[in-house]
């Protein structure tokens, strides 16, 4: 398993895989078929984080096949500018192999070069596998969003997380 920065050429694999995601994960925040982008809009999104110092894109390679990713999305103004909002997304038949580990590992020390002082994220309150994760490595609850997302034909909470670096 090879992690790395995404580059150009990997957006049209890098949309192939987000909507493989959507398709065998409930835990994202998008609905099978509901993510549309057009190959230019998705290149346009690669090519952001790419240019952008506030944004980073790692992704997961087996076999040349994308399976994983991490993104980190900081603060846009003086005010939280020292935090970055962080999503992980990796298949099922990749779970439990320490990839989530190695994400976090590379988020952080992304983090740390930029002089972050947080990182966050939001996990749905029954994804325990994520929850155990992010606790090992630090996360701290921060409080409930009750019902804030309809998935399955009820509502679900999320749970708030963040880390102090």
């Amino acid at each position: 398993m090879k992690i790395r920065l995404i580059e150009p050429a990997d957006a049209n694999d890098h949309l192939a895989f987000t909507q493989q995601l959507d398709n065998e994960t409930s835990y994202m925040l998008m609905e099978p078929g509901e993510r549309k982008p057009t190959a230019n809009q998705h290149q346009h999104m690669v090519n952001e984080f790419i240019m952008k110092d506030r944004l980073v894109l790692f992704i997961v390679e087996d076999a040349g096949t994308v399976v994983g990713h991490a993104m980190g999305v900081g603060g846009s103004t003086i005010r939280n500018c020292r935090t970055a909002s962080v999503v992980i997304g990796l298949l099922p038949a990749y779970h439990r192999l320490g990839i989530g580990k190695r994400l976090l590992r590379h988020l952080e020390a992304w983090a740390k070069e930029r002089r972050l002082r947080r990182l966050e994220l939001t996990v749905i309150e029954d994804n325990t596998g994520a929850r155990a994760l992010y606790e090992h490595f630090g996360f701290q609850e921060e409080g409930v969003k009750q019902d804030s997302l309809f998935a399955h034909g009820t509502y679900v909470n999320e749970i708030m997380m963040a880390k102090l670096l």
